[in-house]
């Protein structure tokens, strides 16, 4: 983390086990070139306890 570590929400609320996780990002092709002075990305993250299966990816 660039800025320094932040206090970040419990994304394991049931503790240890097996948890899926769906990520969400906004706005990662404002600034193709890279160079902004403020951030233009967002993101969610969504974690839920369940079993492990197969990975899948939506693009």
């Amino acid at each position: 983390m660039e800025h320094g570590p932040y206090d970040l929400p419990i994304l394991t609320p049931r503790g240890a086990g097996h948890y899926r996780v769906r990520v969400h990002a906004r706005g990662r092709d404002t600034e193709p070139d890279g160079f902004v002075e403020e951030p233009v990305e967002d993101y969610l993250l969504i974690a839920w306890p369940q079993p492990p299966e197969p990975d899948v990816i939506h693009a």
